[in-house]
C-alpha cells in the first residue's frame, strides 16, 4: 500500500511526494459515507484515494464531501477526476468556484 497514515480509528492521511517533500488527502470514513478533504495532484484519485478506498472494500461512490482547503495544485489537482466519476450525491466545497462547473 502507498504511504498511507492512520491517524485516528476512522481518519487517514494519504501521503504523495511533491517535489522535494509530500502532499497529502485526509480521508474520513463513516459508516455510510466518505469525506475528503483535499484532493491532492491530479493523479491521486487514481493512483491513490481510489486504490486505498478499495483495499478497504469502499467505493470512490462512497465520498460525499470533498473539501479543498486552498487552491494551490496540490491541494486541488484530484478535484476533475473525482467528477469525472459522476458521484451524484458528493458535495464539493472550494474557494474557487470555478473548480466546480462540470
Amino acid at each position: 500500500m502507498k504511504d498511507i497514515e492512520r491517524v485516528a480509528d476512522d481518519l487517514y492521511l494519504i501521503k504523495q511526494p511533491f517535489h522535494d517533500h509530500l502532499t497529502g488527502v485526509v480521508v474520513i470514513l463513516g459508516s455510510k459515507s466518505i469525506g475528503v478533504v483535499d484532493t491532492g495532484l491530479e493523479t491521486t484519485p487514481t493512483e491513490y484515494l481510489f486504490p486505498f478506498l478499495s483495499d478497504l472494500g469502499r467505493k470512490p461512490e462512497e465520498i460525499t464531501y470533498v473539501v479543498n482547503t486552498h487552491r494551490d495544485g496540490d491541494h486541488i489537482g484530484g478535484i476533475r477526476r473525482l467528477r469525472k466519476k459522476r458521484m451524484r450525491r458528493s458535495r464539493f466545497m472550494s474557494s474557487m468556484p470555478r473548480l466546480l462547473e462540470r
